[in-house]
């Protein structure tokens, strides 16, 4: 019987490191390679996130799109209240964003429905969606009588502004005094010769929190 020579263990060890060595050096020799291994074992995914979802008219929303798994650039297919876009390509940091400028009401629903990289490999996505409202902003007005009264005199003021909400109101009179009613009266009080005009405005602001604000002139006759 013929007896298996067996290899000192000193030897093993030396192949086995050897081994390890030459394929290590063989996938990870280029970044290339270091790629191809990241596409094989990493799933592309994407997401989506909005700054904000509910805003006042004319205020900005930044949505971003951002990618993983795979290589970038990653380009997103998304929808916008289920109408398909144009095609968002993202920069070296895997995401990128755009922006909803908020100069109309209403409700916009973005929806993330694929990704894809550089490898033109993709993904579709079927969980990812942000949900924007944009409300109106109350409308504001108000008129007053008794414009170029002598100082000293009642003016009424006559809010006509108007909203999808209850409305509070906060009045500046130009002469340090303030209201809060809706329909507020005010006596300006002015010493000298001539005329002095006075800058009232009236501020609106919604249930929404959101504000609009109206200016008007108001002369007064000095007394002397």
């Amino acid at each position: 019987m013929k007896l298996k020579k067996r290899l000192p263990a000193k030897f093993k060890s030396s192949i086995t490191l050897f081994t390890i060595v030459l394929v290590s050096s063989f996938l990870f020799s280029s970044q290339t390679n270091f790629n191809y291994l990241n596409i094989i074992f990493a799933d592309i995914t994407g997401t989506i996130s909005a700054d904000k979802t509910e805003v006042c008219k004319g205020e900005p929303v930044k949505i971003t799109f951002e990618g993983s798994g795979g290589i970038a650039p990653y380009t997103f297919t998304y929808e916008l209240n289920d109408i398909e876009q144009t095609l968002v390509v993202s920069d070296n940091i895997n995401s990128k964003s755009i922006t909803l400028d908020g100069t109309t009401t209403g409700t916009f629903k973005y929806k993330l429905i694929k990704i894809e990289d550089n490898t033109n490999t993709s993904q579709g996505i079927s969980d990812e969606e942000e949900t924007i409202k944009v409300n109106a902003t109350p409308t504001v007005g108000f008129t007053f009588n008794n414009n170029d009264a002598c100082s000293g005199e009642t003016i009424q003021f006559t809010n006509t502004s108007t909203g999808t909400t209850t409305l509070n109101y906060s009045w500046d009179f130009g002469d340090g005094k303030t209201s809060t009613s809706t329909n507020p009266t005010n006596t300006f009080e002015a010493l000298g010769c001539g005329t002095k005009v006075f800058n009232v405005k009236l501020t609106v602001t919604d249930e929404n929190g959101c504000s609009s604000s109206k200016t008007e002139e108001i002369s007064v006759k000095l007394k002397p």
